[in-house]
């Protein structure tokens, strides 16, 4: 059963904790913050998952990411940054782990752009847009105990195109920009320093997703559409063990009545 705990009015720079009890995994949301130019109060809403027949759960952020630079101005830059800050922990005889094709957690995120350089304004007009996404990841918990990881594990998520830009006078293009990275269980034992055998059942992630645009006597567009982080789990052999008892008692009573 899914259960979501609580809505939050969000403010620039806000900071506030949320839970949601999933299939696979219990999420905390430690804080979500935004930055940048005319922030509006946000509605942030705790994503439903998505769940397939593998203890995967699919979580989404859509932060009230927007910005658009003034075109009478001869150079306007502006920015804007969301970050969030979640720990995952694994259900109950549920740990972190390669599932098929599926690793133990992937970041994805995705913006768009819209940039226009006007006739009119200059025979120079210019307009940029970039997006620029990174994590930091934490062990804190190894077979359901406390742990005490060294430095984290940090990276930049490959975004694609990394940036656009249109020179004048006149023209315009947009499009959408996207990037994602996959966490192999075993590149982040190795990089923890835990043990092949042991089992990770407890991580703390933060997510930043920084916009940027400019523009010369033009006009940039950009925002962030959204970020989701997929988690994936398999149960403990115990779990199994119960799951095959639990059929063979339900055969033995189909028999029975089948003999009656």
């Amino acid at each position: 059963m899914t259960m979501i705990i609580g809505v939050v009015a969000m403010t620039s720079a806000s900071a506030q904790i949320i839970h949601g009890d999933y299939t696979n995994s219990k999420v905390s949301y430690l804080s979500v913050t935004e930055s940048g130019p005319n922030v509006p109060p946000t509605l942030f809403v705790p994503p439903s998952p998505t769940t397939t027949a593998d203890p995967v759960s699919q979580l989404s952020f859509a932060p009230n990411n927007f910005i658009q630079t003034d075109q009478s101005l001869a150079f306007d830059l502006k920015t804007k940054s969301s970050q969030v800050q979640i720990n995952i922990q694994a259900a109950d005889g549920l740990w972190f782990e390669n599932v098929g094709g599926n690793k133990p957690l992937e970041l994805y995120t995705a913006g768009s752009y819209s940039i226009v350089a006007p006739f009119g304004q200059s025979p120079q007009s210019q307009a940029f847009a970039s997006f620029t996404a990174s994590y930091t990841l934490v062990v804190n918990e190894v077979d359901n105990s406390p742990f005490s990881s060294g430095a984290p594990m940090s990276a930049n998520v490959a975004i694609t195109p990394s940036g656009a830009n249109i020179i004048g006078p006149g023209g315009s293009t947009a499009g959408t920009w996207s990037g994602s990275v996959q966490l192999d269980i075993n590149t982040i034992k190795a990089h923890f320093g835990i043990g092949p055998t042991s089992k990770v059942t407890g991580m703390l992630l933060q997510y930043t997703a920084n916009l940027s645009a400019a523009g010369v006597f033009g006009q940039a567009n950009a925002s962030l559409l959204n970020f989701n982080v997929v988690n994936a789990t398999v149960p403990e052999p115990s779990t199994y063990a119960l799951l095959a008892v639990s059929a063979a008692g339900l055969g033995a009573h189909v028999l029975r009545r089948r003999r009656r």
